[in-house]
């Protein structure tokens, strides 16, 4: 299993590169992209929630719990509200995650179980999206963005782990691996099914995501096109030949 530390590296340098590509092709902005990075980051670290209460675990859960809540205050700033409710905001959101939602997590879940898997990585994600579009009151497309980081910075956390699972100088793999990055639990088919039910019933609640696979094309069109990719000017020209 990979470290806490590598879990935040990783996870920040992934989060960094895509939302700085979205931001140079012009489908966010700065503002967005950085909310964007964090929705990432905070992705990337979810799955340890149900670890232990080790030092990293504690240390984790506070400074999520601390993102979760500027997070927050970021989202509502649009609603023209006062300072001091935004910092009722901030506390109450700190105080939600911190001591309700990560205690449940712990307390109902097993380390490397069901919360380690791509189910759970959607469901992670599409409660972002429910929430960004339909509480925050975000755009359909940006509300889809944020959900995606979210799961795509949480595979990034199991691919880790996997990674981490097999001895590369030992040519050996070991016990944690697969236990990661699986699709359901054998011994708990019962809460993968209702997982699956859950992402499904989120999903049919969440926005249609047109604007979203709209945005992912031109993504994709401009990313790849020689002007927005290399560098415009003479040395690297000269490079080519």
């Amino acid at each position: 299993m990979a470290s806490f530390n590598t879990h935040v590296t990783v996870g920040t340098i992934v989060s960094g590169i895509i939302a700085s590509s979205a931001l140079i092709v012009g489908i966010i902005n700065s503002g967005e992209a950085f909310i964007y990075f964090g929705l990432g980051t905070i992705g990337s670290l979810l799955p340890d929630l149900d670890a232990d209460k080790s030092i990293p675990t504690k240390i984790g859960t506070g400074l999520l719990s601390i993102a979760l809540a500027f997070l927050a205050v970021f989202l509502t700033t649009k609603l023209q509200i006062s300072l001091l409710e935004l910092i009722g905001v901030w506390i109450t959101t700190f105080l939600f995650f911190r001591y309700v939602v990560f205690a449940l997590v712990t307390h109902f879940t097993a380390h490397r179980g069901l919360f380690h898997s791509i189910p759970s990585a959607v469901l992670l994600g599409l409660i972002t999206t429910v929430t960004t579009y339909h509480l925050i009151q975000q755009p359909s497309h940006r509300s889809w963005l944020a959900g995606v980081f979210v799961t795509g910075g949480y595979i990034v956390h199991l691919l880790l782990d996997e990674i981490y699972s097999i001895d590369w100088a030992g040519r050996r793999v070991k016990r944690s691996f697969g236990t990661a990055l699986k699709f359901w639990s054998r011994s708990n088919w019962i809460a993968t099914i209702l997982l699956y039910a859950a992402c499904a019933g989120l999903y049919f609640i969440s926005p249609n995501p047109r604007s979203f696979l709209n945005a992912v094309t031109q993504f994709s069109k401009k990313i790849y096109s020689q002007q927005q990719v290399m560098p415009k000017i003479t040395w690297w020209r000269s490079l080519e030949g």
